[in-house]
């Protein structure tokens, strides 16, 4: 038996996260992210939020098509929301 074999590999890191949820330190790196605002849409709003685990703030950042929105995720950010912007890319 290959012990390295049967070891889960890491997901590969992705150079863009669009609209989704998100596990920080699983499905995104912690890190900083830029994101150009909102895409095209009836509404032409960006929205970025964290639910934390234990005891930290959450996050929320939103932008209209043409605002750049910046966010910084840590470990303890919990799952990231992100609904109707360009692609967020790490900084």
């Amino acid at each position: 038996m290959n012990a390295a074999k049967d070891k889960p590999q890491p997901k590969p890191e992705a150079k863009e996260y669009g609209d989704g949820d998100y596990v920080v330190g699983e499905d995104i790196p912690p890190g900083t992210y830029e994101s150009s605002g909102a895409a095209s849409d009836v509404f032409d709003l960006c929205s970025i939020t964290t639910e934390p685990k234990g005891d930290k703030f959450p996050q929320m950042k939103t932008g209209n098509k043409g605002e750049r929105i910046i966010i910084t995720l840590s470990q303890g950010d919990g799952t990231l929301t992100v609904q109707g912007c360009h692609p967020l890319k790490k900084r």
